[in-house]
C-alpha cells in the first residue's frame, strides 16, 4: 500500500513537472518574437492553457508577456489582474529587467485606467529600478512614457528632461528608430515652453531626417503646422503647407488640427474659408464643449475684432482648464515621485535594522535535496525522451520517402524520389543513426548520434536545388507559388517546399530550427493566406499544405 502511494506521488510530480516544462519553454519561445510580431505572439498566449502552468515563475512570465502583448497591439487593456501576477513574483524574483518591466506595464494599465497617480508611482518605481538594468531600449521606454505623463499634465519642462533621458538611452542602444522618435519629442517641448527659435531649429532638422515612422512623421507634421501659428510672428502659409502635407501622409486630422487651420486662413485674411472650417468644426462638437477649440476660436475671433464673442470663447476655456487646476496637478505629480523615494528610504532603513532568524528543520533540508535530486532527474529524462522522439520521426519520416512508391499523385511520387536520389547518401547515413538509437547498446554514444543527425540535416537545410525539383515534377509549383504570393518571404517558400516533399512537423521543425509549435503556426497562417487568394492555383496550393 505505502509503495503503491509512494508511486502515484512520484507519478503526478513526474507529469506536472513536464507539463510545466513544456508551456515555460513555450513562454521562453514567444518572449524571443514578441517584439517583431506582438500579434502572433499575443495569439499563441491565448492557445496556452494557463493551468498548466503551476509554478509562480512560469505564471508571473505569461502575465508578463501578456500584459507586453496586448500593449503591443494597442489594446488598452484596464485590468491590473492581467499583471497582478507578474508585479507580486518579480517584486522579489528575477533579475531587475523583469520588475521594471512589471511596473512598466503596471503604469501603463493605471494610465488607461485614468489613475493618473497611480500610474505614476508605478512608472516611477519603474524608472528607479531601470538605474540596476542593461536593457537601455526598455529604459528609453520608462523614460518616454514618463515624459508624455508629464505633458499631458502640462509640465514641458519635465517632459523635456525625460525625452532627454529616453534619447540618450535609444542612442546607447543603438536604436536608430527611437533615437529619431525622441528628436521630434523633444522640438515638440521646446514649443511648449515657447523657446520658438530652438524648437524651430529642431524641426527643420527633424523634418528633413529620413522618415522612419510615417505615422509618427505625419503627427510630427501636424504638431510643427501648430507651432508655426503660435510663435511671434505667426507663419500662416507654413502652417496651411505643413497640414496639407500631413493629410497627404495619412494624418486624419481631429477637431484641433481643423480649428487651427482655420486660425491660419484668417491670418492670411480668407475669412470664407475659416468660416467654413470651423462650422464643421462646430457641427462636428455639437453641444459638446472643447476647450482647445475655444482657445483658437477666442483667438479667431480676437483677430476679426469681434471681441463680445472672443471673450465669452475665452471664459469657456478658462471654465474647462483653469491655470491654477494645472500647477496643482503638476505638484500632485511632483509629490508623487517625492512620496514614493521617502517611502522608499524609510523601507530601506527598516529592512537594515531588521535582524532575521532562518531555521531549516532537518525535515525540510532533506525535502528540498530530494527535490533538487528530482528536478535534475526529471530535466535529463525530458531531454532524453525529447532525443527519441526527434530521431523517431526523422527516422519515419525518410522511411515514408524511401517508401512513398504508392502515392496517389504521380508527379508528387516522383519528386519525393527524385528528392531521395539526390540525397540518397544523406538519408543513409541519417537513416543509420537513426536506427543505433534502438539498438541495445548503452552509453553515451547516443547523444554523440544525435548530434550527427542533427550535423546531417544541415545537408538538407542548406540545399538550394529543392524548389528547381518541385518545379520540374510540379509543373513549376514552386515559381506559380512565388508568382501568386509575392509577400511571402524565402523561410515561407522553404517551409512549404518541405511540406511538399512529404517531411513531418517534428522534422521540419529540425530542419528550420523552429519550435514544432512555430512550424504549425506557420503552416495555419500560409493556409489562411492561400485561402483568401484569387487564384486558379488556390486549391493546388492548399492540397499540397494538407
Amino acid at each position: 500500500m505505502v509503495k503503491r502511494l509512494f508511486f502515484l506521488v512520484a507519478l503526478g510530480v513526474l507529469l506536472t513537472a513536464c507539463n510545466t516544462g513544456k508551456a515555460y519553454r513555450q513562454l521562453c519561445d514567444i518572449e524571443s518574437y514578441i517584439s517583431d510580431r506582438p500579434d502572433s505572439a499575443l495569439g499563441v498566449l491565448r492557445s496556452i492553457d494557463t493551468l498548466s502552468l503551476r509554478s509562480k515563475s512560469a505564471k508571473a512570465k505569461y502575465s508578463l508577456l501578456h500584459a507586453m502583448a496586448l500593449d503591443k497591439n494597442y489594446i488598452d487593456t484596464t485590468d491590473l489582474c492581467i499583471i497582478s501576477p507578474a508585479v507580486r513574483y518579480y517584486s522579489n524574483h528575477g533579475t531587475a529587467e523583469d520588475r521594471m518591466k512589471a511596473y512598466y506595464y503596471l503604469g501603463r494599465i493605471y494610465e488607461n485606467a485614468r489613475d493618473y497617480y497611480s500610474a505614476m508611482d508605478a512608472l516611477t518605481t519603474a524608472y528607479d529600478i531601470s538605474g540596476e538594468s542593461e536593457d537601455n531600449n526598455f529604459k528609453c521606454l520608462v523614460c518616454a512614457e514618463l515624459g508624455s505623463m508629464y505633458a499631458n499634465n502640462g509640465n514641458a519642462v519635465r517632459d523635456l528632461y525625460f525625452c532627454q533621458m529616453a534619447k540618450e538611452y535609444a542612442d546607447r542602444a543603438n536604436n536608430e528608430l527611437n533615437s529619431w522618435i525622441m528628436e521630434g519629442r523633444i522640438a515638440t517641448c521646446y514649443a511648449n515652453l515657447m523657446e520658438w527659435e530652438k524648437s524651430d531649429s529642431l524641426f527643420a532638422d527633424f523634418l528633413s531626417r529620413t522618415i522612419l515612422d510615417t505615422n509618427r512623421y505625419a503627427s510630427l507634421k501636424m504638431w510643427a503646422s501648430h507651432v508655426a501659428v503660435r510663435k511671434s510672428p505667426p507663419d500662416a502659409e507654413k502652417s496651411i503647407n505643413l497640414y496639407k502635407e500631413a493629410v497627404s501622409l495619412g494624418k486624419r486630422p481631429n477637431v484641433t488640427n481643423l480649428i487651427v487651420l482655420a486660425y491660419a486662413y484668417e491670418l492670411l485674411e480668407q475669412r470664407a474659408e475659416s468660416d467654413r472650417i470651423m462650422s464643421a468644426v462646430y457641427s462636428f462638437l455639437g453641444n459638446t464643449k472643447n476647450s482647445s477649440v475655444d482657445l483658437w476660436s477666442y483667438r479667431i475671433h480676437k483677430l476679426r475684432g469681434d471681441y463680445a464673442t472672443a471673450l465669452s470663447e475665452f471664459e469657456s476655456t478658462i471654465q474647462a482648464q483653469d491655470s491654477l487646476l494645472v500647477a496643482s496637478l503638476e505638484e500632485s505629480f511632483d509629490k508623487v515621485q517625492k512620496d514614493y523615494y521617502i517611502e522608499k528610504s524609510n523601507r530601506i532603513s527598516a529592512e537594515k535594522s531588521k535582524q532575521v532568524i532562518v531555521t531549516w528543520v532537518i525535515v525540510c533540508a532533506a525535502i528540498i535535496v530530494f527535490v533538487i535530486i528530482l528536478l535534475l532527474f526529471l530535466r535529463k529524462k525530458r531531454q532524453w525522451i525529447q532525443y527519441l522522439q526527434d530521431a523517431e520521426s526523422l527516422r519515419n519520416d525518410f522511411a515514408r520517402l524511401l517508401n512513398d512508391g504508392n502515392d496517389k499523385d504521380l508527379a508528387l511520387s516522383q519528386l519525393r524520389s527524385q528528392y531521395n536520389n539526390v540525397f540518397r547518401e544523406q538519408f543513409k547515413v541519417l537513416d543509420d543513426l537513426c536506427a543505433a538509437f534502438w539498438s541495445p547498446k548503452k552509453g553515451n554514444k547516443k547523444e554523440l548520434i544525435y548530434t550527427a543527425s542533427t550535423k546531417a540535416i544541415e545537408l538538407i537545410k542548406n540545399d538550394e536545388r529543392l524548389e528547381e525539383m518541385i518545379d520540374k515534377y510540379l509543373d513549376g509549383m514552386m515559381t506559380k507559388l512565388r508568382t501568386d504570393m509575392p509577400g511571402l518571404k524565402d523561410k515561407d517558400f522553404k517551409l512549404i517546399a518541405l511540406y511538399i516533399i512529404g517531411f513531418s512537423g517534428k522534422t521540419i521543425a529540425s530542419i528550420t530550427g523552429l519550435s514544432v509549435g512555430t512550424v504549425y503556426t506557420y503552416r495555419n497562417r500560409l493556409k489562411q493566406e492561400i485561402n483568401n487568394l484569387d487564384s486558379p492555383n488556390k486549391d493546388t496550393f492548399l492540397e499540397l499544405l494538407r
